[in-house]
């Protein structure tokens, strides 16, 4: 009967203490948000072919990667805006920009070193997008839209 009452005296206080961290636990987990990654390949003087709008919703978590695919050429991505520019790349080479956008608004990012060329927009917005306007494809990102 001791046996029983240790036991049974162990399970309630793991149940307690338990129960008491959960709502911490349930805390975190909603404060670790995922990352999404979107890829921006520069080729033939443009970005992912089209130099596209990049949608993304205030607050979100942004791993953006350049890869340079333009033979015999030198790119880079900059979003003066947000202070952000990746270091100037070769073919074959990338790089990484990772960062969050809290506020909404339109931010231009360009290649400096080929400007009126290489440009679009990262739009950060909380409005649902019309399906047929966001540039999309494996190459571009896995964003949610």
């Amino acid at each position: 009967m001791k046996i029983v009452k240790t036991h049974l005296l162990k399970a309630l206080i793991t149940t307690a203490v338990v129960a008491a961290l959960l709502p911490l636990l349930a805390g975190s987990l909603k404060r670790s948000e995922a990352v999404v990654t979107v890829v921006v390949v520069a080729k033939d003087m443009k970005f992912n072919q089209t130099n596209p709008t990049i949608y993304v919703r205030p607050g979100t978590k942004i791993r953006l990667i350049l890869r340079n695919e333009d033979p015999g050429m030198r790119h880079d991505l900059v979003l003066e805006a947000l202070g952000l520019e990746t270091p100037i790349i070769k073919e074959g080479e990338s790089a990484v920009l990772e960062f969050e956008v809290v506020d909404e608004g339109l931010f231009e990012y360009i290649c400096s070193l080929h400007p009126v060329l290489m440009k679009g927009i990262l739009m950060v917005s909380d409005q649902r997008w019309d399906q047929r306007t966001v540039s999309r494809g494996p190459a571009h990102s896995n964003q949610e839209f």
